[in-house]
């Protein structure tokens, strides 16, 4: 598709000669430039952008400014902040000067983010603070509220922190709004360590929670485990040290976590333990929150090594038995989450019960296979026998291969 792009607009640059359409020849290299920038083409791209640049004189302030802020993209990208710096305030006087409102709001964006990537958050602060106030919430929504995130981010680094609080409750407001799930995930995240800071435990606990859920693991796995190991951080300072232990072991499953986010979790799980009862962890949970609480250890437990997944289900199957008056509506929850698997993940963590059940003896393994029958019933037909099959071992007293 970009290929396709960038071979059009070559085709257009010959149909507009630079001595004969100048203007239109710039834009056409603007464009050409930004095809190149998003495919990661930095150095074509730049010298794409100085081409038009040559055009864009100051009569044309502001095709000028919105190629500078291009450029000054792209030259942060490369590594060289300083110039980028100065592309962004040429950018800026030249888009204020023609009341480009939006536009300069942009750029003071674009150069807040290189200020405090230059170690310098007190102007980083101000250029979001004269981004927020050129960008209307009616119009640049999802841009306001990245700002606002930045400005919080930068404010709560800084520790301006109830500040910081208010800013990252309007950007999160922003995203819910605009239906932004990666801006809704990483401004609750930020939220949560505002709360934190602030000894809001319970606040922080919710807002973690929320981002988890808003950086779906699928989609965007090492903001979830971001969200996973912060989570664990508000379990602990709230006092729910199985939830903690859970949601950092959770954590650490997660392939795409970044190192900083493995090492959190590795630290709070040798600070605390690395064992955990999920039912200790539903028995404080309405039964409406248990598919949440399910869904994900249960993708936890289909990344696990066989002997640690046993384990798990061992573990689960006693803490259900010990609580006859919710079990089956316990292991009707838990089928529930192992339906949302992949075939080849229901059948990792469906042999793990029937493994886990049939090794703590005759009596226990009959007993979990029963109310497994009247769980099983509440499903449609389809599921109902697939569940009943998976588990069918146990009845024949017989492991798995």
């Amino acid at each position: 598709m970009a290929d396709s792009s960038l071979e059009k607009l070559h085709k257009a640059l010959g149909r507009f000669p630079r001595d004969r359409y100048p203007v239109k020849h710039a834009s056409i290299q603007r464009q050409i430039g930004l095809v190149l920038a998003s495919n990661g083409d930095l150095g074509d791209a730049e010298a794409t952008f100085r081409l038009a640049l040559e055009i864009y004189d100051e009569d044309l302030p502001v095709e000028r400014g919105d190629t500078l802020n291009a450029l000054g993209a792209v030259l942060r990208d490369s590594g060289r902040l300083e110039e980028a710096a100065e592309a962004f305030r040429e950018a800026i006087s030249l888009l204020m000067h023609a009341k480009q409102a939006a536009e300069s709001g942009i750029a003071h964006y674009n150069l807040g983010l290189v200020l405090r990537e230059l170690g310098n958050e007190s102007e980083a602060s101000a250029a979001f603070k004269r981004a927020v106030v050129s960008l209307k919430p009616q119009s640049h929504p999802s841009e306001l509220g990245a700002v606002l995130r930045e400005l919080g981010s930068t404010l709560l680094t800084g520790g301006k922190v109830e500040e910081a609080l208010s800013v990252l409750e309007r950007s999160l407001d922003l995203a819910a709004d605009g239906g932004d799930r990666a801006g809704l995930g990483a401004s609750a995240n930020l939220l949560g360590l505002a709360k934190l800071a602030l000894g809001d435990g319970e606040g922080a606990t919710e807002s973690f929670a929320e981002s988890a859920s808003a950086n779906a693991l699928t989609l965007r796995a090492d903001g979830h485990a971001m969200a996973k190991a912060n989570l664990a951080l508000a379990y602990e300072a709230t006092g729910h040290l199985d939830r903690a232990r859970l949601s950092a072991q959770q954590a650490l499953s997660v392939d795409a976590a970044p190192p900083m986010v493995t090492q959190q979790a590795q630290t709070i799980l040798e600070r605390l333990g690395f064992d955990y009862d999920l039912h200790v962890v539903l028995d404080d949970e309405p039964n409406a929150g248990w598919g949440g609480i399910l869904r994900d250890e249960i993708r936890h437990w289909a990344r696990l090594d066989k002997a640690r997944r046993r384990e798990l289900a061992i573990s689960w199957i006693a803490g259900q038995t010990s609580r006859p008056e919710s079990a089956v509506e316990r292991l009707e929850a838990l089928f529930n989450a192992m339906l949302e698997l992949s075939l080849e993940s229901f059948d990792l963590v469906a042999d793990a019960l029937v493994e886990a059940a049939i090794s703590l003896g005759e009596e226990a393994s009959a007993e979990f296979h029963a109310r497994s029958s009247r769980a099983a019933a509440y499903f449609r037909v389809p599921q109902m026998t697939r569940i009943e099959a998976a588990l069918r071992p146990i009845a024949e007293r017989r492991p798995t291969s």
